[in-house]
């Protein structure tokens, strides 16, 4: 996860800043509740804490982050909530996740809080629902790395480049990921098989040497 992360916010261009921040600082004012909202300065240090934490190198500073808590300012209410820690039933009752989400969501749940001591955004359990239905068979460590992978594609909107670091992810010699073509990286299981991952790498470079390959599928 680590891995992803770090690929996924040191690879953006430096003069935007990458979503895992953005999502990360409109997290960090929601998980507030009541108590005042932190500042610029503040949320700061909570970033360089969590870049340290995570082998990240781009957090952003004062200036950019006033910036994203104006934008945040701007978020209606209902776009808030989906920042929010995660509680069941209420994000069912709440109507921002479905209620036939509830053992993928629970399940998630135990897992975040093991790993991170916190709980989860209604977002990213939001996310792991949408992909649990394209995989079931996914581990959830696994499913909540092509979570960050595919909810950052979405959200910079614009495509993000995956570098080959880890031999457990299928995608990794994907190269490039664009937000436009997610349906056609997911359409052919890549994580399935070695051989099927090369195919599509093949079909999206249209490399025909390894287009033969699709004949031993």
């Amino acid at each position: 996860m680590r891995q992803i992360v770090s690929q996924l916010a040191n690879t953006m261009p430096r003069k935007k800043t990458g979503s895992f921040w953005i999502d990360t600082i409109h997290e960090l004012v929601e998980s507030g509740g009541s108590a005042p909202r932190p500042s610029a300065a503040q949320i700061e240090l909570r970033l360089k804490k969590i870049g340290e934490q995570e082998g990240l190198k781009d957090w952003p500073g004062k200036r950019t982050i006033g910036r994203i808590l104006q934008e945040h300012d701007r978020l209606t209410e209902r776009e808030k909530e989906f920042y929010r820690e995660f509680r069941w039933p209420q994000a069912m009752q709440a109507e921002l996740v479905p209620w036939e989400a509830t053992r993928v969501a629970l399940d998630f749940l135990a897992y975040y809080c093991h790993k991170r001591k916190v709980r989860p955004t209604v977002r990213r359990v939001l996310w792991h629902w949408r992909l649990s239905l394209v995989n079931p068979e996914w581990e959830i460590g696994h499913r909540d790395v092509y979570v960050t992978l595919v909810s950052a594609a979405l959200d910079s909107g614009r495509p993000i480049t995956v570098s080959d670091s880890d031999d457990n992810l299928a995608y990794a010699s994907l190269g490039e990921l664009s937000p436009e073509e997610l349906d056609l990286f997911l359409m052919d299981e890549p994580w399935k098989h070695e051989i099927r991952e090369a195919w599509h790498y093949a079909w999206r470079t249209d490399d025909d040497e390894l287009l033969r390959m699709e004949d031993k599928l």
